[in-house]
């Protein structure tokens, strides 16, 4: 279900009960970098947002809002 990625599993180890609460500080900043390099990665060939770039960005937006 989840890519086998070892940052994503490290991510994962962190979830209670549905929620996910990083006390490691250069995994949250390694998970962001990776939101971000992925919703770049799912741009179409003219560098415009598709469907999943726009969810992953909401998903970074969400975190960020969240965390500070």
């Amino acid at each position: 279900m989840y890519p086998d990625n070892k940052l994503i599993q490290r991510v994962l180890s962190f979830e209670k009960e549905g929620i996910f609460e990083m006390d490691d500080e250069n995994t949250y900043i390694d998970f962001m970098d990776y939101l971000d390099d992925e919703s770049v990665a799912w741009m179409d060939e003219n560098y415009d947002a598709t469907p999943q770039t726009i969810m992953l960005e909401s998903i970074r937006d969400d975190i960020f809002c969240q965390t500070n």
